[in-house]
């Protein structure tokens, strides 16, 4: 859960996926670090402006299909940004709130 001085209102939960990221006619290959059902973060990249949107594209460990949706940079710092999604399958939300709940041990 939560710290009271987090300003994240959603669990997050640590991981290591690769995530397509397309922005600008460009495309990256980001390293997810940890993942909520509104977002991730993104370590080591050199950041986006904040405000700069992109196509997303990840897998998910349980199997399904990729998860593609858009994403929003809400934040970037050194060298990491977080991105919160965008146009998310309730189909795909739902996978992470299993991933993030399992590992929580809900």
């Amino acid at each position: 859960m939560a710290q009271p001085d987090d300003k994240r209102k959603q669990p997050r939960i640590p991981v290591e996926l690769w995530v397509e990221l397309s922005c600008a006619g460009e495309t990256y290959f980001q390293r997810a670090t940890n993942l909520s059902r509104t977002g991730t973060w993104f370590a080591q990249t050199f950041p986006l402006p904040v405000g700069s949107t992109a196509s997303l594209a990840f897998e998910l460990p349980d199997g399904g299909a990729p998860v593609r949706c858009g994403g929003t940079v809400v934040n970037a710092q050194d060298l990491g940004m977080g991105v919160h999604f965008t146009d998310l399958k309730e189909t795909d939300r739902a996978r992470i709130d299993a991933l993030v709940d399992q590992a929580a041990g809900r």
